[in-house]
């Protein structure tokens, strides 16, 4: 088991360094099954934080604070309360949940996402960042409703990227003193961080170093069809 969690946290880091998003996404398709949701949620955080933070550093200058902050303020509201779901419902339901979650994001992205392009105003921020909030706390999963609000309005490569990784950043620097009340902070999660911390690394330095070369296109199909399997595996488990 533990090569199989070091395998899925090195794709995962992988993926996230190749397009500055979906690490939380990848890991949790398969961490809940191998180290229960709970563990694997707070680990998938603590991860994020080392990985955005990285990442965002030489983009920071093109952070779009006014569209960030309307995200912020409603995420504020929706960790919280996706954080109790995580603590007080049933593993087999948040399973159910996750995996649900999981096959939307992929039919969206199969269907919807490359066949029209949305314009949201900066005022959906709020709503975006409550749902984000929401899925973050509970299934540390809420990247798409930032990436669909971040990419409508159309901030550029460098912006989207920079403004997508702060907001991970902060959303998960807030999930720590949550975290740490609902009691998920514990001596198994610093072991389980201290061990797999290599393979965050490489596994994003490999996707930095080879974002150039790989074909966007099959590799997103691949990710897709992974995520299906895994969502099917998810609801088999629950």
């Amino acid at each position: 088991m533990l090569w199989i969690v070091a395998a899925t946290t090195l794709a995962a880091s992988f993926i996230s360094g190749l397009s500055g998003f979906g690490f939380g996404l990848i890991a949790m398709a398969l961490l809940p099954l191998l180290i229960g949701i709970r563990m694997a949620n707070a680990f998938v955080s603590f991860c994020s934080l080392t990985i955005f933070a990285t990442l965002t550093i030489p983009l920071r200058a093109h952070i779009a604070w006014k569209a960030l902050l309307p995200m912020l303020a409603g995420t504020a509201v929706g960790v919280p309360i996706g954080v109790y779901a995580l603590v007080n419902l049933p593993e087999g339901l948040l399973l159910k949940i996750l995996a649900g979650f999981i096959l939307s994001y992929v039919c969206f992205a199969l269907f919807v996402q490359n066949r029209a392009h949305f314009h949201m105003d900066r005022r959906w921020g709020y709503l975006v960042g409550l749902a984000s909030g929401l899925i973050s706390g509970a299934l540390s999963s809420g990247g798409p409703p930032v990436i669909m609000y971040c990419d409508s309005l159309e901030l550029g490569k460098k912006g989207f990227k920079a403004t997508l990784q702060m907001y991970f950043v902060l959303m998960v620097l807030y999930k720590i003193p949550i975290f740490y009340i609902a009691g998920l902070l514990t001596g198994e999660l610093w072991r389980n961080l201290l061990y797999y911390s290599p393979f965050v690394a490489a596994g994003t330095v490999g996707g930095v170093l080879l974002f150039h070369r790989l074909s966007e296109l099959w590799f997103r199909r691949i990710v897709l069809l992974l995520l299906t399997a895994v969502a099917v595996l998810l609801i088999a488990k629950s």
